[in-house]
Parts: C-alpha cells; structure tokens; sequence
C-alpha cells in the first residue's frame, strides 16, 4: 500500500505542473513597448513679431531677437514662405536675419526687391543668438487684408 504522503506529494507535484501547463498556456501579450531615443537636430525658439495696424504707402522697421541650439551641425535651409500674399500687399519686405555665436557670425537676407526667397547656413553644434529684422514698404493702393502666420520656415536634407 502507498504511504498518504507519497500520494500527496505526486498530486502535488501534478497540480503544480498542471498549473504551469495551463498558465503557459493562457498567458498574453498585455503590453510591448519599442522606442528610439534621438535627440533633436536644431531647437528652435520662434520669433514673433507684430507689425501692427498698416496704412497704405507706409513703411517701417521692426526687430526681434530669438535663439536656436543646433545639436548637428550641417546645412540649414531658410525659406520665406506665404510671399504670395505678402508681395499683393507689400513693395518692399526684407527680411534679414544675423546668427551670431561665440565663434560664428552669419548673416542673410531674403525678400525682394533684390534679395531671394531662400538661402542656406552651415552652423556647427551650439547655441546661436538670431537677430531679426524686418523691412517693409506697403503699397499706396494697397487693400485690406490680414495676415498672421509663418514667413521663414527652417529646415534640412
């Protein structure tokens, strides 16, 4: 005859490996994570500027400053952007914007009449200071409009 404890070892040993079996068989996959950590290339501050209630044939000068912290350094493209709207109302508007660091001072310029709509920057990896200045000169006929919203976007290949 079997001793009660060798039984009950065995039934023991059965359900624990029951359970293994079943929980085994039973499990799911509740959450998966997947992740890149990258840094970003440039950090961009936007500036922003007011130009406040114009008059047709009035023209002016306002400026700003902003910074951007370039992390890889490389060519950055500048571009005037909404110039369709812009060149209805205005007969001058330059943008000009200077990058200034410890060891670099760039300087462009986009917009008409006589500069472009797009020029490219090498900046090296650091914290640059951007000196921005806008020209403009509204038309004598100009109409009514309002306008808000980018007019250099930044970017890189």
């Amino acid at each position: 005859m079997k001793s009660p404890t060798l039984v009950a070892a065995i039934i023991g040993v059965l359900v624990a490996v029951a359970g293994l079996i079943a929980y085994s068989l039973m499990a799911y996959n509740l959450i998966n994570v997947s992740f890149k950590i990258q840094p970003n290339d440039v950090v961009v501050n936007a500036a922003n500027l007011n130009l406040g209630t114009l008059s047709p044939g009035s023209n002016g000068t306002v400026s700003t400053t902003t910074t951007i912290k370039v992390n890889q350094g490389r060519d950055y493209f500048f571009a005037l952007v909404n110039t369709q709207q812009l060149q209805e109302e205005f007969s001058t508007f330059l943008v000009t914007i200077t990058f200034s660091n410890s060891t670099q001072t760039t300087t462009i310029t986009l917009g008409w009449p006589n500069a472009g709509y797009n020029d490219t920057v090498y900046l090296a990896p650091n914290t640059y200071t951007l000196y921005i200045t806008i020209q403009y000169a509204v038309y004598s006929n100009a109409t009514a409009m309002t306008f808000s919203g980018t007019i250099v976007e930044l970017g890189y290949n």
